[in-house]
């Protein structure tokens, strides 16, 4: 129990370190660039003329040398009409590294009804990968 809370009071006190580090990589960039920034914030709703704050973050980061890159695939992409091509084996095995393992950390499905045209029991496999009941 104790190694648990000191890992997590680790985890939380280095996300907290990652958020004043970027922070001061933006106050920098907001210093650098103050038009910039001054119009990105002038808008009361969003426009397309706006940039995310964080994307120029990662710019300046990878840019500076100070970007580090994560090689770990933690996302899995279900395109439409994948399985459609072959039988329902290749997404059944790509479902299965969902349920077997908490790797995977976000689902992007493009097509649910097609899915479940090759994979029939795929809403019972997603209400078990997000903790709901199985019906």
């Amino acid at each position: 129990m104790q190694l648990s809370l000191r890992r997590q009071i680790l985890q939380d006190l280095k996300e907290s370190i990652l958020d004043h580090i970027i922070l001061a990589d933006l106050a920098g960039l907001f210093d650098q660039y103050p038009k910039h920034f001054s119009a990105n914030i002038a808008h009361r709703f969003r426009e397309l003329s706006q940039f995310l704050p964080q994307g120029l973050h990662n710019h300046a980061c990878i840019a500076g040398g100070r970007a580090t890159f994560n090689n770990q695939s933690d996302y899995l992409h279900i395109y439409s009409g994948q399985g459609n091509e072959n039988s329902s084996g290749e997404v059944s095995t790509m479902l299965q590294a969902i349920t077997d393992t908490n790797k995977i950390k976000m689902l992007c499905i493009n097509d649910l009804p097609q899915l479940e045209a090759v994979v029939p029991n795929m809403r019972a496999i997603l209400k078990k990968v997000v903790g709901g009941k199985s019906t």
